[in-house]
């Protein structure tokens, strides 16, 4: 039988539209909702066609003129949903954002770090003691150069590991450094979604400003 799970929106843009009120920076909220808005808008391009024409058109010069030049940073974890990465990627960089792809170990059992690699033009960076990383762009640099910082999957371990400020692996170290904006969409089965301890995780991370895509319901077999 089929299980309930929390996954990744599939229309990203209408679930962040609603936490704009929640998000100190709004400029930077719209920009990461219409990134992801479009991540998935071959399925739903039905929801697409309410919209007038010179509005839908108005919306994508004005996405491409807010991502163009951002440096994001996309932390991938280990869940099913690590495969709509590259196609992430793929959007931002054809709204002209620069990405670069910070994986977990549990990342790469679900996606190749070749693959975001091609996609995203840029080296994958995986290791916190990884000395040639270190010495090329380490995860100080990394913190530093992101204007915005999304982890998509956001697994439940992730989020635990976030709330007690655990930096035993690169990207937990960059959430600790930087002072980019940071946004989580979690993915995860929904019983753990639902679970005390991860609500209570869920609670504590948005009480410092970092802010949540979803999760949408979905079915997990």
């Amino acid at each position: 039988m089929p299980e309930s799970s929390a996954h990744i929106p599939s229309h990203l843009f209408e679930h962040f539209e609603r936490s704009l009120v929640l998000t100190p920076n709004e400029r930077l909220a719209r920009e990461l909702s219409s990134a992801f808005d479009s991540v998935m808008i071959d399925n739903d391009r039905r929801a697409w066609t309410a919209l007038k024409c010179q509005s839908l058109r108005s919306f994508w010069l004005d996405l491409h003129k807010m991502l163009k030049n951002k440096n994001i940073l996309l932390g991938v974890t280990g869940g099913i949903a690590a495969y709509k990465a590259a196609e992430i990627i793929r959007c931002f960089k054809k709204e002209g954002a620069d990405v670069r792809v910070v994986m977990t170990e549990s990342a790469k059992e679900f996606i190749t770090p070749l693959t975001l690699q091609a996609i995203s033009g840029n080296e994958i960076h995986d290791s916190l003691l990884d000395v040639k990383a270190e010495s090329a762009m380490g995860h100080i640099e990394l913190a530093k150069w992101a204007d915005i910082i999304l982890i998509a999957p956001c697994t439940a371990e992730t989020m635990a590991k976030i709330t007690h400020g655990r930096a035993d692996d690169l990207l937990g170290a960059i959430i600790l450094a930087t002072k980019a904006n940071i946004y989580l969409a979690p993915a995860m089965n929904m019983n753990m979604w639902l679970d005390k301890t991860t609500q209570d995780n869920y609670k504590k991370i948005s009480s410092r400003g970092i802010t949540f895509i979803g999760p949408a319901n979905g079915t997990q077999y």
